[in-house]
């Protein structure tokens, strides 16, 4: 089984961000998180870029995202 958190599905700009900060409170449930963030308007929105552009954004986030128990990036 795989924890999958839903970056982007119905949610906020905000909601998305405070999801990021908060990602390693799902590490108690003890299996492996995925982390999907590559590209999406959450980067966009904030940086002003668009999904072509967004590779700076995608890998700052999937550091931040690995720094909070993420095991498995979807990119």
């Amino acid at each position: 089984m795989i924890i999958d958190v839903g970056f982007g599905f119905g949610k906020t700009v905000e909601h998305n961000y405070q999801l990021l900060k908060h990602l390693s409170q799902f590490t108690s449930l003890d299996y492996p998180l995925l982390v999907g963030l590559s590209r999406k308007s959450m980067i966009n929105k904030v940086i002003h870029t668009s999904p072509v552009t967004a590779l700076n954004g995608t890998t700052v986030l999937n550091t931040i995202a690995l720094q909070n128990g993420a095991k498995i990036l979807n990119t």
